[in-house]
């Protein structure tokens, strides 16, 4: 009985040990995770792809998100409050797997973030995710990326820290052609139903975190 006893209690304590730990690791596996993907992000089409072959999808990529961003804009993005809608990638990504788009990284929560085109539940499991019937951020004006992030996933903080963000703070769009800078220019409280709120804006261009 004595040595059930102690073999229990070891046990409870590896088990308190692996509960105390378990935030600190999952958030290393995530910085893992994300400097690995932004590593292979930056080098994908130097070495999968020649330069000619690079330019043609990357130009063709571009247009397609143009005029995609431009088409929802004119449609007053009616499609928009649609849950099955935000999930979905509207364009098709010339040569990038699981919808990955680029990175987003936020100086003042410290994070830096895998992107995704489509906030879907495997895409939401491992980054943040631009929704459906919303623009993809290519810098330029009359548009609106609503990016979505959970407020903490299996451990892993993701948009945990919104509150860090004060206006005047600088956050970083990497996509495939270059990095675009944003500034918080307000912080609200939206209610669910207030779809309008995040729709695109006349002659802005501009980028929304909901989580």
């Amino acid at each position: 009985m004595s040595t059930i006893r102690k073999c229990c209690g070891f046990l409870l304590i590896v088990a308190g040990l692996c509960l105390y730990l378990y935030p600190t690791v999952s958030t290393r596996y995530l910085s893992w995770k994300t400097e690995g993907y932004i590593r292979d992000y930056d080098i994908k089409w130097e070495t999968e792809t020649g330069e000619k072959e690079k330019e043609v999808s990357f130009e063709a990529y571009y247009e397609a998100i143009q005029e995609y961003n431009t088409l929802i804009y004119e449609q007053g993005q009616s499609g928009f409050g649609d849950a099955w809608v935000f999930e979905q990638a509207p364009v098709e990504l010339y040569g990038f797997e699981d919808g990955q788009y680029g990175y987003i990284e936020i100086p003042a929560m410290e994070i830096s973030l895998p992107l995704f085109i489509g906030a879907s539940t495997e895409n939401m499991a491992k980054g943040a995710a631009i929704l459906g019937q919303t623009s993809i951020p290519i810098g330029e004006t009359n548009s609106n990326s609503v990016i979505a992030g959970h407020r903490g996933y299996s451990g892993i903080p993701y948009f945990r820290e919104i509150e860090k963000l004060s206006v005047g703070d600088k956050i970083y769009v990497t996509n495939p052609w270059e990095t675009l800078t944003y500034q918080v220019e307000s912080i609200e409280i939206v209610d669910p139903y207030d779809v309008d709120a995040v729709k695109i804006q006349e002659g802005k261009d501009m980028i929304t975190f909901l989580t």
